[in-house]
């Protein structure tokens, strides 16, 4: 990895370029009911979360900043490797067995490539695009990384009081019919047969259920040193006498699913790597 070339950057005065997002975690209003509610799990980056008793600590707020920034400035890679795979007894049938690992700022496209270095990203007025979206397709089978993030100031209480400020995060999650967006999704899905997925946020909605086809969960998660709100989701199609298989574990933000004739996809989140530290 190419060494970092030491920089200053006045910014906003908040250690980044740009002004962030705020969020209530108690309360935000659900389109569907048509009410409000709380967020069933949220999380600061440095591990404060909805479970803690009392106010978060100087400790923990301090923390929570120094991984938004490490995850503004420094961050390269995302590791997630997601697999879709289609080995099929039907000649008629398409094979195929996708995989794909990690977004990795040096596969940036040409008009993105500005962003890869620390010194660089001092311009940018949102960090959504730090990482690539990366996918592969073959016919109806499909792998994809998605990284869309958003950092934000969380609140435990309203946004307009500071005292009730309580550190730092990343995107929150109401749900596909809200518009929002996480901030890492991967997802592999052969032929809509069996899918497997996991997507990471600092607040989310309980999403844990079990149905015949369908296995979902949704906890705290932490990676690399950050912490998230994990969803992770398996979906298998049976068959008459033979059923398909699902594993979803939110403490390795990982997803499995296989389904009888050959159908499989895989997901986990297993790291954030960032550039080194400035050394001259």
């Amino acid at each position: 990895m190419p060494e970092t070339i030491k920089f200053m950057s006045d910014g906003m005065g908040n250690g980044f370029p740009f002004c962030l997002s705020k969020f209530d975690v108690t309360s935000y209003f659900d389109e569907l009911s048509e009410e409000y509610r709380a967020y069933d799990y949220w999380t600061t980056l440095s591990g404060y979360n909805k479970d803690a008793e009392g106010a978060p600590t100087d400790k923990q707020i301090h923390d929570s900043h120094k991984l938004a920034m490490k995850l503004f400035w420094m961050v390269s890679k995302f590791n997630a490797p997601t697999e879709a795979s289609k080995d099929t007894e039907f000649e008629y049938e398409t094979t195929y067995d996708l995989s794909i690992s990690s977004s990795d700022t040096s596969n940036l496209p040409d008009w993105q490539k500005p962003h890869d270095e620390p010194r660089t990203r001092v311009c940018i007025s949102s960090p959504s695009l730090l990482l690539p979206s990366v996918y592969d397709y073959d016919g109806s089978g499909g792998v994809r990384i998605w990284c869309n993030l958003e950092l934000t100031r969380m609140y435990k209480g309203a946004t307009t009081d500071e005292a009730n400020f309580i550190g730092y995060g990343v995107n929150q999650y109401r749900g596909d019919y809200q518009g929002d967006s996480t901030a890492f999704y991967i997802r592999g899905s052969a032929d809509a047969v069996a899918t497997a997925g996991v997507q990471l946020h600092s607040a989310g909605r309980e999403e844990t259920y079990s149905s015949l086809v369908t296995e979902r969960a949704t906890g705290y998660v932490t990676i690399s040193g950050m912490h998230f709100v994990a969803d992770c989701f398996a979906y298998a199609r049976n068959y008459t006498d033979y059923p398909g298989t699902r594993t979803v574990d939110v403490s390795t933000a990982s997803a499995e699913a296989m389904s009888p004739l050959g159908y499989s996809a895989s997901a986990e989140v297993s790291s954030l790597e960032f550039h080194p530290k400035p050394t001259n």
